[in-house]
């Protein structure tokens, strides 16, 4: 058989995330430790999975025109996108079809999505903007942690 990039990247990221919320579920200091407790897992979206790839507005005219039919969530056809309730607009906002299992957490009540969010200071540097974001921190680029690391030290 022979792998693409999305085969790794998708099998990689079921991997991992079925790694991470058991080892999550094993540290208490992590994960909720009561009912009462709310534990946020934070997906930070990178490279061929972009949030247009994964969760697009698929009867939006400024998305449809700007990706090809290949390359887009479709409505219908031979693999359509899995709708999603809720959306805080009337666009009619997709799951990719290869992702059943985040439709099915999200139908659950259990995920959410919040789609086209950042940073507010407004930098126009991609590089600049990753930084900051894996860095957990919206101006300081001279920090030499990230914000995992501070949350576990403030313990």
């Amino acid at each position: 058989m022979n792998w693409t990039r999305r085969d790794l990247m998708l099998g990689s990221g079921a991997a991992l995330a079925s790694i991470g919320i058991n080892t999550l579920a094993d540290r208490p200091t992590l994960a909720a430790s009561s009912p009462s407790d709310k534990t946020l897992i934070v997906v930070f979206l990178r490279g061929g999975c972009d949030g247009l790839n994964l969760v697009a507005p698929v009867d939006d005219a400024n998305y449809q025109a700007a990706r090809g039919a290949d390359l887009r969530i479709q409505e219908s056809g031979d693999r359509p996108g899995l709708p999603l309730q809720n959306a805080p607009t009337d666009q009619d906002f997709r799951l990719h079809p290869a992702a059943p299992e985040l439709k099915e957490i999200y139908d659950s009540g259990q995920l959410a999505i919040v789609h086209a969010c950042g940073l507010t200071n407004g930098t126009r540097s991609h590089f600049e903007a990753t930084d900051l974001m894996e860095r957990g921190t919206e101006k300081d680029k001279g920090l030499n942690s990230g914000w995992i690391t501070r949350y576990l030290g403030s313990l």
